[in-house]
């Protein structure tokens, strides 16, 4: 008389036999960061003042892939996927950078290689940049944002706040970035009219339109991604930033 075969004693050695194949498994757990601004600006949904990521999935890589035939940011679309502790579009601009690399580097390894090409002779140049080594700058504590920067030629002060995700669609729409400037304009000479703002930023003189977007988009603080390299066909000594293409978010 055959016996009959259990179904659980089937399902058990099978989850037997696959948790000894993936004995060594790395376990995916949450990793928490201090990001440039140290979370000075914003709340985590823990009180902490780091915030928490995770490695990519292959639910994520998929999502990734599809996202290419439609509307959304890849990168953002990583970033709500991947952080855990934050609403993702609440992230100053230079703490999303970080982030990405970060992400990156906790799921494809710190080694990032890329196909550069020489500004001077066009030569394609290997490179292979380890993302753990890339230096940042930290936003000091009690700093305020919005700050305070002079305007040396009008004599003048303005109070510009740090760019944040939310403000990427609105600023990608703007035909320029000195006509969407305003948005990050809290107050020019004393007055915090917005419309006033916005047609004093059209009229600044040259070197205080640059105080204004060195300050909110240059590399003072954040995590530092310019590049060198000494072209392999010409020898040119290059400086470039760091490029994110297509497959940033692959294995190099």
């Amino acid at each position: 008389m055959n016996e009959q075969v259990n179904p659980e004693n089937i399902k058990d050695e099978e989850e037997k036999a696959i948790n000894d194949i993936l004995e060594f498994l790395p376990t995916e757990t949450a990793l928490d960061v201090t990001v440039p601004s140290k979370c000075q600006y914003y709340q985590t949904t823990n009180g902490a003042n780091t915030i928490s990521i995770r490695p990519m999935t292959f639910d994520d890589e998929k999502a990734l892939i599809t996202s290419k035939n439609s509307d959304l940011d890849p990168v953002n679309l990583i970033l709500s996927r991947c952080v855990e502790n934050i609403d993702y579009s609440s992230l100053l601009q230079i703490d999303k950078l970080f982030l990405i690399l970060k992400i990156r580097e906790i799921s494809f390894g710190e080694d990032y290689s890329v196909v550069i090409t020489c500004p001077g002779c066009g030569g394609d140049n290997p490179l292979t940049i380890n993302l753990s080594e890339l230096p940042i700058k930290y936003i000091p504590d009690f700093t305020e944002d919005p700050h305070e920067i002079e305007l040396k030629v009008i004599k003048k002060t303005a109070k510009v706040r740090f760019p944040r995700i939310a403000d990427e669609k609105a600023m990608s729409l703007a035909d320029s970035a000195k006509s969407a400037l305003w948005r990050l304009v809290e107050e020019i000479g004393g007055n915090t009219n917005k419309k006033i703002i916005a047609k004093v930023i059209k009229k600044l003189p040259l070197r205080d339109l640059h105080t204004i977007t060195n300050d909110v988009f240059g590399d003072k603080y954040g995590i530092q991604t310019k590049v060198k390299f000494i072209c392999e066909d010409c020898k040119t000594h290059n400086i470039i930033d760091l490029p994110l293409g297509e497959n940033f978010f692959s294995v190099s």
